[in-house]
């Protein structure tokens, strides 16, 4: 689903491709969220507490956890703290300019699709750079060691034996 909205004063359009989750303990500022937020493009899910659902991500999750943005009325920096250390990337305190808010979801998607993309693009790099190494010590006709894996395995031996 493509985050373009109808409204063309939105110029920075970031490609939706995973649901938003909208949590509040007040069930109509929930829906108000969501609904405005589904008009932006967005797909939009809702749930009443932000500190299971921050618990829940972290423990199915771990460090893979999506970009979370707590919009609450709570401005104690002990719980400001106590949301990011569960995970929360962002906290946008109540009363809120709903501007803001996309602009910062948005920027939030726009960074977790760019770190997905450069996690991919590392894996890839690095099966690259090991096909480069086993090219470099083996032999491109046999497919045997060649001199580069023997000095490389003297070398690591002679260093071995230094340290003992």
């Amino acid at each position: 689903m493509s985050a373009v909205s109808a409204n063309p004063a939105v110029t920075d359009a970031v490609e939706v491709d995973q649901p938003i989750l909208v949590v509040d303990d007040v069930a109509d500022n929930c829906r108000i969220v969501s609904r405005r937020l589904e008009l932006r493009g967005f797909e939009v899910l809702s749930a009443t507490s932000g500190q299971a659902v921050l618990e829940a991500m972290q423990q199915r999750l771990g460090d893979a956890t999506p970009p979370v943005i707590m919009l609450t009325a709570r401005d104690a920096p002990e719980e400001i703290a106590r949301a990011i250390e569960l995970g929360a990337s962002d906290y946008v305190t109540k009363p809120f300019d709903f501007r803001v808010l996309e602009a910062r979801i948005r920027a939030h998607l726009k960074r977790a699709r760019n770190t997905g993309d450069l996690r991919l693009r590392t894996t890839e790099l690095e099966a690259h750079l090991q096909s480069l190494s086993d090219r470099q010590r083996l032999d491109p006709l046999t497919g045997l060691e060649n001199i580069r894996a023997f000095e490389a395995a003297v070398s690591r031996s002679l260093a071995q034996a230094r340290s003992s």
